[in-house]
């Protein structure tokens, strides 16, 4: 799973069930590894639900469940997903201090 811009900037996750999850419940998302093309107001969305959930743990299954599905890893609450969140919304708030784009493409691959 990545995202990616032009000039070439990716987020790279590797067994992020529950931003997978996320991406499939919040967007039109077919499961067969099609695109999205996601806006700034949706990056900054998912950036949100990762501090929210850092900030309170509890509100993990509930802002971003795991989800299970091939070789998609973990479905716990664990070092492994806090982790990934923490990278993740340090990753998104570099890409939203740059205004020099105006969206983002999520595509799966497995």
């Amino acid at each position: 799973m990545y995202l990616t811009r032009i000039p070439k900037t990716e987020v790279y996750w590797r067994k992020a069930n529950a931003i997978h999850n996320y991406m499939v419940e919040h967007h039109d998302y077919d499961e067969n590894c099609s695109r999205i093309e996601l806006s700034r107001d949706d990056i900054e969305e998912l950036r949100n639900r990762c501090t929210d959930v850092l900030s309170d743990m509890s509100l993990a299954p509930k802002l971003l469940p795991t989800t299970d599905g091939f070789f998609f890893g973990d479905l716990e609450y664990n070092d492994w997903y806090f982790n990934t969140l923490e990278r993740t919304e340090q990753e998104l708030t570099a890409l939203l201090s740059d205004n020099s784009w105006d969206f983002m493409i999520y595509q799966a691959s497995w």
